[in-house]
């Protein structure tokens, strides 16, 4: 911007007048000031500066006036920035959660409502949300623990200690003991009333997302019976 202000000056040059954008939009705060000397008559370029968190404007050239009065006011914009929180997905993919738009400086609330991620239990933010926006804006990322699901049992007739109690999402869960009871083979383990199988003896990582109850399934011995005759 370029504008011509009457003033009385000794010097022979151009003032130039860094102001920078303020959070309601308007241009009062005055950054730095410079003359320019020069001779009467003579084009000069006004330099720009760069400061953190504004963009800067294109410069001018002014021709410098008899009186000293030749003046550059340079305006530089505030930056807006963003605060991104970032969860996951069910594929295990980075997506954005929330987002805050802001001007550089612009005060700025956290978030406060808690991300949800199958099998998984939110613990924290990584990095705290400033109280106003940060150069360049900033990136916050949520924190997870696997969540720990509690393992129930029926139709066991042997020592039910011997079967883990709880599985943990995402880890691998040794479930080889195979149970006993008197007059009857072991028929595998259902779910829901429906036959289930484990890779391995194992639990998968994300076989269960919740509690569980496996049922142990019985066929019975054949019996032997003795005739006499």
């Amino acid at each position: 911007a370029l504008r011509a202000v009457p003033m009385q000056r000794a010097e022979r040059g151009v003032w130039v007048w860094q102001t920078a954008e303020n959070l309601d939009g308007t241009y009062s705060t005055l950054l730095e000031t410079e003359v320019i000397s020069s001779t009467t008559g003579k084009t000069v370029t006004a330099a720009v500066k760069s400061y953190d968190g504004f963009t800067s404007p294109e410069a001018v050239e002014v021709t410098v006036l008899a009186d000293g009065s030749a003046t550059v006011e340079y305006y530089y914009t505030r930056n807006s920035y963003k605060i991104v929180y970032y969860t996951v997905n069910a594929d295990d993919a980075q997506i954005e959660f929330k987002t805050i738009e802001a001007l550089y400086e612009a005060p700025v609330t956290a978030v406060t409502e808690v991300p949800t991620r199958t099998g998984y239990e939110f613990t924290k933010w990584d990095v705290a949300c400033p109280a106003t926006m940060p150069l360049n804006g900033l990136e916050i990322t949520a924190l997870w623990n696997p969540s720990t699901f509690d393992i129930t049992y029926e139709g066991i007739y042997d020592d039910v200690s011997k079967y883990p109690a709880t599985h943990a999402f995402d880890t691998e869960t040794d479930i080889s003991e195979i149970p006993t009871r008197d007059g009857y083979t072991f028929a595998g383990w259902e779910f829901n009333g429906n036959p289930i199988t484990f890779e391995n003896n194992k639990i998968g990582k994300r076989q269960f997302s919740d509690d569980f109850t496996l049922t142990a399934t019985w066929t019975a011995k054949p019996v032997k019976y003795t005739v006499e005759t």
